[in-house]
């Protein structure tokens, strides 16, 4: 199979929270991040071209001993599909804070370099 992404993704097993309406708000497993995308586990299906709220909960890599960081970011979802008992949807992500982006690309930048040795 060829890989036609333009980012490079890394598999995680990350937490986060995605607000489904202005009373919801439920827990999600990350499953891949890109610098312009994520693929997560959700307890429901999410609507294609729906915009969502998600904080994710992203270790320290400097430190990870210390308290993780807390990542919000805008994502508008493409697919949702059921797997098992939750759904996978996958997302590209519209808005994210500068520095928290580079904080997603120092870890695909690590993992790639681990994966490579």
């Amino acid at each position: 199979m060829i890989e036609q992404r333009k980012n490079n993704r890394i598999h995680v097993t990350w937490r986060g929270l995605i607000k489904i309406s202005d009373d919801e708000v439920l827990d999600i497993k990350l499953v891949e991040i890109a610098s312009s995308g994520m693929l997560f586990s959700c307890p429901v299906v999410l609507k294609a071209s729906q915009i969502y709220l998600i904080l994710l909960t992203v270790p320290n890599l400097a430190n990870p001993s210390k308290e993780p960081f807390k990542v919000p970011c805008k994502v508008k979802v493409l697919h949702s599909v059921l797997s098992g008992n939750s759904f996978r949807s996958g997302a590209n992500i519209i808005e994210i804070d500068h520095s928290h982006r580079e904080l997603i690309d120092s870890w695909i930048a690590f993992e790639n370099k681990v994966r490579k040795n």
